[in-house]
């Protein structure tokens, strides 16, 4: 018969997984397939909506690690899954307009593109004065809290219309390069459609990041959706957002 020094020693013993998601090592052997995961998996999905705990955040690791992703999806964070989250840069220095926020999220998605899917490469070969007006603004690198900043910097930089412009002007009274985004997008768009890729750009961890900041947290989402209905008609660039 178990004694109850042993019956302790077994409670103590129980491990019920990490408190979040992201730091849970074994998430993937334990993760139960819904509808959901599977309609996301499908590309039925783009927005999950929960309160903090339905399992959002599961998901989106699942998907940065490749669980089941189909071929031809190049999966993008936009955040960090963990640490210092990337958009606390947007809470120091936020865009005035909503216009300017637009601009921004344009921006920092296409650099993800350009940055982490191969398309680089092909720029480099096919169209390099695009590529050296995109490094002119700070668009290329590898870090990507550097990458936000020098965008946030850039579209304080110059005027942005109501309606935004596609590709680069050169202003008699403006010094700074003005990027019309949406062009950049298309060329983007067409070189991954030639390379039969589509990348996900993955958004997640909005909330914590501007939950201390309720008329910040609506411009900042009303723009990125504003901008994921913007980037809809690109077949092969997806925004998913948890």
């Amino acid at each position: 018969m178990t004694s109850s020094i042993e019956k302790i020693s077994q409670l103590e013993s129980l491990v019920f997984g990490q408190r979040v998601a992201e730091e849970e090592p074994r998430l993937e052997e334990y993760f139960v397939e819904t509808l959901l995961w599977r309609k996301i998996l499908r590309g039925e999905i783009d927005i999950v909506y929960g309160i903090k705990g339905t399992g959002k955040s599961a998901i989106f690791h699942l998907l940065t690690i490749g669980k089941n992703i189909p071929n031809g999806i190049k999966i993008i964070p936009a955040e960090n899954p963990r640490g210092t989250p990337i958009f606390n840069a947007i809470k120091v220095d936020p865009p005035p307009s909503e216009a300017q926020f637009i601009y921004l999220w344009k921006l920092y998605i296409l650099s993800l593109i350009v940055n982490n899917s191969g398309v680089l490469e092909i720029l480099k070969n096919e169209q390099p004065k695009l590529v050296e007006e995109l490094n002119s603004v700070g668009i290329i690198g590898e870090d990507k809290s550097e990458i936000l900043k020098k965008v946030l910097r850039y579209v304080r930089s110059v005027k942005i219309p109501n309606l935004l412009e596609v590709g680069i002007e050169y202003p008699e009274k403006e010094e700074v390069q003005k990027i019309n985004a949406d062009a950049v997008m298309n060329t983007l768009n067409g070189v991954l459609a030639s390379e039969g890729q589509t990348v996900w750009i993955m958004f997640d961890r909005l909330d914590s990041v501007f939950d201390d900041n309720t008329n910040l947290e609506e411009s900042a989402l009303r723009a990125l959706f504003k901008t994921y209905r913007d980037l809809a008609r690109h077949d092969h660039i997806r925004l998913k957002i948890f």
